[in-house]
């Protein structure tokens, strides 16, 4: 994500980013439709296209942990791959993939770096760009 501009578009509302996940053939384009910092609140609609819509909300709070973080994905099938997707979204795989979000999220704030751990080390970010 390098460059502070790029950082500063990814915080403004309506700020567009496309991604390509190494298990996903279509790109990915995600929107921010809420940035609250102080509340530490976001919110992202992720639009995988032929595939499905979701909405991704998180929400920190702090803890005498430190801070948690409420993680909410809600997926709508927007064609056959998406019914496909959505049918094997099931309890388990959600656990898997959180754990290994989580995971991936913890090494980013103590290193400040990504992680090359996990099935999600393949992505790749082809761009940001700000709509508003």
């Amino acid at each position: 994500m390098g460059s502070s501009a790029d950082r500063q578009r990814i915080r403004d509302r309506g700020a567009r980013l496309r991604f390509r996940h190494a298990r996903e053939a279509a790109r990915c384009v995600w929107f921010i439709l809420q940035h609250e910092p102080e509340r530490g609140s976001v919110e992202i609609l992720k639009l995988t296209p032929d595939v499905t819509a979701c909405k991704l909300s998180i929400r920190l709070a702090p803890s005498f942990r430190g801070t948690d973080a409420v993680v909410t994905y809600s997926h709508t099938s927007i064609g056959p791959h998406g019914d496909a997707f959505v049918a094997g979204f099931t309890e388990e795989f959600y656990e898997r993939f959180m754990r290994d979000w989580e995971s991936r999220m913890n090494h980013y704030l103590v290193t400040g770096g990504s992680s090359e751990a996990g099935p999600m080390k393949k992505q790749r970010m082809e761009g940001v760009q700000s709509t508003g």
